[in-house]
């Protein structure tokens, strides 16, 4: 058996063990293939590599859905981990299944719009989060909730893809812990406190969607140890976390100074990314073709006006042929999100 194989068994038998219908109601395993370059492991059987499998997360496959895991070195990963991994992934797959109606749009995380404002007064949410989870009190929970009814209130668009992320993400990211902590209830309080040590570093701000993640499932862990009422049938519910665990308000007030090292660091930021985009178009090669964007890495890919900058791959159409690009990219793009020119930088993913 390969490296692979052998790594998929142990997971596969680790996975036997977790009660999934304690993680969420209704939640149940999905089949799971872990792959690397060469090959595709499905049901400890080698397959060719497929298009198909980009990144970690859940597929369509025969008619059902698959979690997928990328594995770089087989004999160097902590299967606990792992497995924990794969059940955020199959937790995807469940979404997809149930018909999960509060996906974000990732167009609008492209375009989440940095603000200074904004994100000091959500980096205020972050550290009274951080406080809830070591204890709770109501008073530090009004706090957390003011503070984010004014965002929703003057950063409406912001808050709306943050609190889907939440949901999709952090749900997942939430039974992943969970399941964690059948597995090895030691090395859940590790990585519970690894996402306390996120929540806390500003650099985290700049990386909406990753640290939205971690959001919705402090939110979930905190409400968890409260003994609140959370859990839901996925496809049936249209309220977002945050929705569900408190009430809009029209009245609140503050008078929010801006955080000069968050303003610092969105400067540096966008400097940095402007000379990526740069690089690439001053010494790419430049592709003139009208195509559409299919997929994309929401994770790291960033817009500036009119360039899309793709770091690991971008899917686009071309009268009707799709295709996977498989290195940095940067897309020009029209004002309808069209493209226009694509620029290859060569580095190949």
């Amino acid at each position: 058996m390969s490296d692979l194989q052998i790594l998929y068994q142990k997971i596969a038998n680790l996975l036997d063990e977790i009660d999934f219908s304690a993680l969420w109601p209704d939640f149940h395993p999905f089949p799971f293939a872990l792959y690397n370059q060469e090959e595709v492991v499905i049901d400890n059987e080698k397959r060719p590599i497929t298009p198909q499998f980009i990144g970690n997360t859940a597929i369509k496959w025969e008619e059902s859905w698959l979690a997928i895991w990328n594995i770089q070195d087989a004999s160097d990963n902590d299967y606990q981990l792992l497995t924990a991994k794969l059940v955020h992934e199959m937790f995807h797959a469940f979404q997809y299944e149930q018909k999960e109606k509060r996906f974000p749009n990732e167009m609008d995380g492209l375009r989440y719009g940095f603000s200074a404002l904004n994100l000091t007064i959500k980096y205020q949410e972050n550290l009274l989060l951080g406080e809830l989870s070591r204890h709770f009190t109501n008073t530090k929970w009004d706090e957390f909730i003011k503070r984010r009814n004014y965002r929703a209130l003057h950063f409406p668009k912001q808050v709306d893809y943050e609190s889907k992320i939440e949901v999709v993400e952090g749900m997942a990211q939430f039974v992943e812990m969970q399941a964690l902590k059948q597995i090895d209830e030691q090395v859940f309080i590790e990585e519970h406190n690894k996402l306390l040590l996120r929540l806390l570093d500003q650099n985290r701000l700049l990386k909406i969607r990753h640290l939205s993640y971690d959001v919705g499932t402090m939110l979930l862990l905190i409400m968890d140890a409260q003994k609140c009422s959370f859990k839901h049938r996925i496809g049936e519910e249209t309220k977002t976390i945050f929705a569900m665990l408190s009430q809009p308000s029209a009245d609140v007030n503050f008078d929010f100074k801006i955080d000069e090292q968050i303003e610092s660091l969105l400067k540096n930021d966008f400097g940095k990314k402007q000379a990526q985009i740069t690089k690439v178009l001053e010494t790419g090669k430049s592709v003139n073709k009208d195509f559409k964007i299919i997929g994309f890495d929401p994770l790291n890919a960033f817009i500036i006006d009119p360039y899309l900058y793709n770091p690991h791959f971008v899917m686009i159409e071309t009268a009707g042929q799709r295709e996977i690009i498989k290195q940095t990219v940067v897309c020009e793009l029209s004002a309808d999100f069209q493209g226009k020119t694509l620029y290859l930088s060569g580095n190949l993913n």
